[in-house]
């Protein structure tokens, strides 16, 4: 099993073994534990670059194929305001990471 999929995994069972007990609440992975120090491929981009506007958008959102158009549109809004845009390793980071996220 690769180390992304492994870490979602992880972050799943541990999520699942909250006091929630499925009520939806969001359980945070503690510091120090595997899960937190498996990095979730395109996360990192998209917290430095999609977060200098605005709150991070949950994957999940819009369907995989619009991301594309969305990122495309926030670049726009990014350089209209002289803020840091990524390049194209970050865009496609940030694309994957968006476009994971989809839940039907």
């Amino acid at each position: 099993m690769n180390k992304p999929v492994a870490a979602i995994l992880l972050t799943l069972f541990i999520g699942g073994c909250g006091k929630g007990g499925g009520s939806g609440e969001e359980v945070a992975v503690p510091q120090g534990t595997i899960a937190h120090q498996m990095p979730i491929p395109g996360l990192q981009e998209t917290q430095r670059l999609c977060a200098q506007c605005h709150a991070l958008p949950n994957p999940s959102q819009h369907h995989p194929a619009a991301w594309p158009g969305i990122v495309a549109r926030m670049e726009s809004h990014m350089i209209a305001n002289k803020r840091p845009t990524p390049n194209q390793m970050e865009r496609e980071a940030i694309l994957g990471y968006l476009q994971s996220g989809w839940q039907k």
